[in-house]
């Protein structure tokens, strides 16, 4: 093995002592340049998180305010967003949609959630960034595409 190889795997096994030794610790909230997605829970802005309490704050919230969609559950959200039916909603199988996802690729995992809040690459949300002046679908030519309209295009090569 040469020099290099022989550094890395030095530095590969100090890195695992050093996680080892410092895990347990509290990460501290470091401002980051340029970030462009910040967690924020309860006012305070978050640098790590451990990701199960991440999860039980999203999908736990205690006291929903009708019209503070912060204190909602996902559900909630996505019932309201979505005009989801009440008696659709408890026909949805959400433990089995947590395990397929989770059991899912990570570029998958944020594919999905990119497509199913709407944060991708699609008319409106180009235009709203400022990448371009109008929200027409490149396919057939529609106003104000988003990516349910990416599923339900009837352009032929889409």
């Amino acid at each position: 093995m040469d020099i290099w190889t022989l550094l890395n795997i030095k530095m590969d096994i100090r890195t695992g002592e050093y996680y080892q030794q410092h895990k347990d610790e509290a990460c501290p909230n470091i401002a980051i340049a340029n970030e462009s997605l910040t967690v924020w829970i309860d006012e305070e802005k978050q640098s790590c998180f451990d990701k199960q309490m991440l999860c039980n704050k999203v999908f736990a919230r205690t006291g929903k305010v009708e019209k503070d969609k912060s204190t909602w559950t996902c559900k909630d959200f996505w019932k309201e967003r979505e005009i989801i039916p009440k008696a659709a909603m408890e026909y949805i199988h959400w433990e089995a949609l947590k395990k397929a996802l989770a059991n899912s690729p990570q570029g998958t995992q944020r594919w999905i959630l990119k497509h199913s809040t709407g944060q991708c690459g699609v008319g409106q949300m180009l235009q709203r960034w400022k990448y371009q002046e109008h929200s027409l679908c490149p396919r057939c030519g529609e106003q104000d595409k988003t990516t349910k309209h990416v599923i339900q295009c009837q352009a032929v090569d889409a």
